[in-house]
């Protein structure tokens, strides 16, 4: 075991002195060690609220088409509007850690009007990827009945990469201090 510094050896278990140096050196390490965890914070967070709202959009997908009956477009729209919420509270107060209630009406309205140019996009992209693509022009291969939860995974990653820098801009600057 490594012996301890003159310096080490005059601290102070509980010294507060003591402990916000223990903090520092952990953070060093960690920012040594974890540099993407740290540089990439605001990414993995983005991620992680997205997986989280993804798990509901696919599993309300999912529900709705092989357990309620509805056809996988309607079923689509109402998996997405799902999501929203959890989408929408996430990023707010946790990945943008956007705190002050006082514009959260103003960031609502625009994050809506985004996530509905967003729907758009989505619904004519799991079109495209399952009516035009798998059963159009892949007529060869054989097509999985649950060929829609693939399409509503790429046409997700693919709009989770626009709504990153739109979002970030809609919840800039709006910490409560």
């Amino acid at each position: 075991m490594a012996s301890l510094s003159g310096e080490q050896k005059s601290r102070k278990i509980g010294d507060m002195d003591t402990i916000l140096c223990w903090y520092a050196d952990a953070r060093s390490l960690c920012e040594r060690y974890i540099p993407t965890f740290f540089r990439f914070r605001i990414l993995a967070k983005y991620g992680i609220s997205g997986a989280v709202a993804a798990v509901v959009q696919l599993a309300s997908l999912y529900a709705l088409t092989e357990l309620a009956g509805f056809w996988y477009l309607s079923s689509s729209v109402m998996a997405y509007f799902a999501a929203f919420a959890v989408s929408f509270f996430m990023q707010k107060f946790w990945t943008f850690r956007s705190n002050n209630m006082e514009r959260i009406h103003h960031q609502a309205l625009w994050y809506f009007c985004i996530t509905a140019i967003n729907l758009v996009l989505n619904t004519i992209l799991v079109y495209a990827l399952v009516d035009i693509v798998a059963i159009r022009l892949l007529p060869f291969t054989q097509i999985t009945p649950l060929i829609y939860l693939f399409a509503q995974i790429i046409a997700a990653l693919l709009i989770s990469i626009e709504s990153f820098f739109v979002y970030r801009h809609i919840f800039h600057g709006t910490k409560k201090k």
